[in-house]
C-alpha cells in the first residue's frame, strides 16, 4: 500500500513542526543556561570571588543531568 499524496505532507508537516519546536526547546534551554551563568557570575563577584565560567558550565550540567 503506498501512502497518498495528502498523507505524505501530513507527514511532512508533522516533522517539519516537531524540528521547529525541539529547536525551540534548545534555544529556550540555551537562554536560560546563559541567565543561570549570568546569575552565578554575578553573585560570586558580589561575595568577593570570581568563578571561572568552565566551573560554572560544569556545576549547571552536573545539576541538569
Amino acid at each position: 500500500m503506498y501512502a497518498t499524496d495528502a498523507e505524505n505532507s501530513i507527514t511532512a508537516r508533522i516533522y517539519y513542526h516537531r524540528r521547529q519546536n525541539k529547536e525551540l526547546s534548545e534555544c529556550r534551554n540555551r537562554g536560560i543556561l546563559q541567565e543561570s551563568m549570568q546569575l552565578i557570575r554575578n553573585m560570586s563577584v558580589f561575595r568577593g570571588k570570581e568563578i571561572d565560567d568552565s566551573i560554572i558550565s560544569k556545576i549547571l550540567l552536573r545539576h541538569i543531568e
